[in-house]
């Protein structure tokens, strides 16, 4: 009884086998069939393209490298068989690709490069008091979206910081000097349809009245307005307005920002 299981059982595996080899046979020359295929449709796709030839694209409308480095990144996921460098000292983007990949890099440069990224940010600051307008002016920084650029208008105030014994008698001081008047800070972010614009402005003074211990040490006054805000390019906005250091009147900063062609 013992061995007539053990046959059976026998018989069972090797029918298993019998059946598996051929099974496997098949699963692997269908595998071998669909690679074949598919490297042969791939060459077909490659030779349908036409053969790579030299390509130059210049960056006229992208001013900052990292975006730049963006879009190589862009182009490179794109176009897997093309390839694609960045020449930073020529602001350009040299590739070795076919025809129809470079179609597409030169779409996706054109698109990518859409819209002024460099502007002027016009500053006009309207002076007022008692409810009347007691004059304005202006002044204006160009800057480019992901930089920031900075003015200062006034004068340099002279402060005794030391003093050295010269000897005899006599002795020399040691002066720093301090901006006084206007300083203005301003930062651009994102693209032309949704600037974001950060700025700071400081207004400084000085006090007529003597310092502490009738020191030469001038005392200054200062307000300083830190502004965040959304820029429609060509329409003013109104940022605030504060108070002018040692006078009872107070200004109003608006700005406007335009493209620089």
């Amino acid at each position: 009884m013992k061995s007539s299981y053990i046959e059976w059982r026998t018989r069972t595996v090797s029918l298993t086998r019998m059946f598996a080899i051929p099974a496997l046979m098949v699963a692997l020359a269908v595998a071998g069939l669909s690679a074949t295929a598919n490297a042969a449709i791939s060459a077909e796709a490659a030779a349908s393209m036409g053969p790579e030839t030299y390509h130059v694209l210049y960056l006229t409308g992208v001013v900052r490298q990292s975006d730049a480095i963006d879009i190589v990144t862009d182009l490179r996921s794109l176009l897997p068989r093309a390839r694609v460098f960045y020449v930073a000292s020529r602001n350009a983007i040299s590739m070795m690709s076919t025809e129809h990949d470079f179609e597409i890099a030169q779409k996706v440069v054109t698109e990518m490069s859409q819209g002024p990224r460099v502007f002027r940010l016009t500053y006009t600051l309207t002076d007022s008091g008692g409810g009347k307008s007691a004059g304005h002016h202006s002044v204006a920084v160009v800057v480019a979206s992901g930089e920031n650029a900075s003015i200062k208008q006034g004068e340099r105030v002279p402060i005794v910081t030391g003093r050295d014994s010269a000897g005899a008698g006599r002795s020399s001081d040691q002066m720093q000097y301090l901006d006084v008047g206007l300083h203005l800070n301003a930062s651009l972010s994102g693209p032309a349809n949704d600037l974001v614009l950060q700025t700071q402005v400081v207004q400084s003074a000085v006090v007529p009245e003597k310092s502490v211990a009738g020191l030469p040490d001038p005392i200054l006054r200062q307000t300083t307005l830190d502004s965040t805000a959304i820029v429609t390019v060509g329409k003013p906005l109104i940022l605030g307005s504060l108070d002018i250091p040692g006078t009872a009147k107070q200004e109003q900063i608006e700005v406007t920002a335009e493209p620089v062609e």
